[in-house]
C-alpha cells in the first residue's frame, strides 16, 4: 500500500532497564495541532530510540565521556509525551527545533498543560533543524516537517550545505544565516559556539566562538548550576576599534524551566572577545556586498 507520507519509526513502548530491542512504531507528525494518542511516546529508561533501517540515526538523552569512553545516559523515569516541532515568532525559519513535551496522558488536549523535557542544566532537550537538515538519516523527519508546513523545503536546502560541511556538528548547533537575525543561545556559558552560513552558493560555514564575561548581571537571574534558554541578536558598535571591536548581544527573550523570565534580565551582554574575529567581520561584509 502506498502512503501519502514518509513514515518515521520510533518506539511507543517503555524499555525495561537493560533491554536491547525496541518495538518500532510509526511517528507521523511533529505538529502540536495535529497530534493524536498514536503519537504519544514513553521513552523512560531508554538510552536511544532508533529509526529502523538507519542504524546511525537515533535520538538520545545525553552522552558522557568517562575515562576516554563514551556512554549514553538513559532517559529518566516518567519521560512520557510527544515529540514536536518548536519555533518562536521572532526566529527565522531556519532556527526551529524538535523538542519533547511531557504530558500526563496520551490525550493531545493536555499538550499545552505539559512542559518541555529538560536537561539537568534546565534547558530544553532539543535537536535543531540545522542538525537534522544535514543528516541523510533524518531525511524522513525533514520530509514530515515540510509536508506539515512546519518548515519550507527552501529552509532545509539552505541549511543542508552548512550542516554537511561541519564534521560532527552538535545536535544543538546554532546556525546563523544573516548578521541581523535573532538566534537561540544557552546562558550562562563562557564560550558558546555559533556557525555562520556563508552567503551565496558556497558550501562553507564559519565556526565562531564567543567568549563571554563572568557578568554578575547574567548570574543574578539564574539559579546556581542551572542555565536558561535565551533569544539574542548581534548589535554592532558604530565606532570600529581595530583591537576591541566585538558586537554586543541584545537579549530579546529569556526562558527558564517554569516559563519566561522578565525580572532582572539585562538588556544586552558585551562579550569579552570573539574568535576568529576576522572571520566574523568578513562574513558581515559578504552580506553588505550581496
Amino acid at each position: 500500500m502506498h502512503r501519502r507520507y514518509i513514515s518515521v519509526f520510533l518506539s511507543n513502548e517503555p524499555a525495561e532497564p537493560g533491554s536491547k530491542s525496541v518495538k518500532p512504531e510509526q511517528l507521523t507528525t511533529f505538529d502540536p495541532r495535529s497530534l493524536s494518542p498514536h503519537n504519544f511516546r514513553d521513552i523512560s529508561h531508554q538510552k536511544v530510540f532508533v529509526f529502523p533501517g538507519a542504524k546511525r540515526s537515533y535520538i538520545h538523552y545525553e552522552r558522557r565521556r568517562i575515562e576516554g569512553k563514551s556512554f549514553y545516559t538513559s532517559f529518566p523515569d516518567k519521560t512520557k509525551g510527544f515529540l514536536y516541532y518548536w519555533t518562536h515568532p521572532d526566529l527565522p525559519p531556519t532556527s526551529g527545533q524538535i523538542r519533547f513535551r511531557i504530558t500526563r496522558s496520551k490525550n493531545p488536549q493536555g499538550f499545552d498543560r505539559g512542559r518541555d523535557f529538560c536537561l539537568p542544566s534546565g534547558i530544553p532537550w532539543h535537536m535543531t533543524l540545522a542538525y537534522l537538515a544535514g543528516k541523510k538519516t533524518y531525511a524522513g523527519v525533514c520530509d514530515i516537517l515540510v509536508r506539515d508546513r512546519l518548515v519550507t523545503r527552501d529552509a532545509i536546502e539552505q541549511l543542508r550545505p552548512c550542516s554537511e560541511s561541519v564534521c560532527l556538528m552538535p545536535r544543538q548547533a546554532t546556525v546563523i544565516t544573516s548578521p541581523d537575525e535573532i538566534f537561540p543561545i544557552c546562558l550562562p556559558q563562557l564560550n558558546p559556539v555559533v556557525y555562520l552560513a556563508v552567503a551565496g552558493e558556497s558550501k562553507q560555514v564559519r565556526k565562531i566562538r564567543i567568549e563571554l564575561r563572568k557578568n554578575e548581571e547574567i548570574y543574578n537571574f539564574i539559579e546556581p548550576g542551572k542555565q536558561v534558554f535565551a533569544l539574542v541578536q548581534f548589535v554592532y558598535p558604530k565606532k570600529y576599534e581595530r583591537n576591541d571591536w566585538v558586537p554586543h548581544l541584545r537579549i530579546a527573550h529569556v526562558y527558564a524551566t517554569d516559563g519566561p523570565v522578565t525580572t532582572g534580565v539585562p538588556s544586552s551582554i558585551k562579550p569579552r572577545a570573539m574568535y576568529p574575529r576576522r572571520d566574523f567581520i568578513a562574513w558581515c561584509r559578504e552580506f553588505d556586498q550581496s
